[in-house]
């Protein structure tokens, strides 16, 4: 999975290389240089979007469980209104 990344598309367009043989070249380039975290910091700030997408989701849905229940619990009556 780490040979899959946007640099290897760069190799290819600049030399020809196949996508493997491209992504095997850019992981060597990189870890020879010292540029590794920079395909980690990559893969990690994807992860950590699709982490918040899903719990703005849940979130979400568990908003509109609540707003239903209430629903059914006050049966269409305004909740915020006094009786005597």
């Amino acid at each position: 999975m780490k040979y899959l990344n946007k640099w290897a598309f760069v190799y290819v367009g600049l030399y020809g290389y196949d996508y493997k043989t491209a992504g095997k070249n850019v992981m060597g380039l990189f870890n020879d240089r010292g540029w590794s975290t920079v395909i980690s910091h990559s893969l990690v700030q994807k992860a950590m979007f699709t982490v918040a997408l899903c719990i703005g989701l849940v979130t979400g849905l568990v908003a509109a469980v609540a707003a239903s229940m209430l629903e059914l619990i006050y049966d269409g009556a305004d909740p915020t209104a006094v009786t005597g």
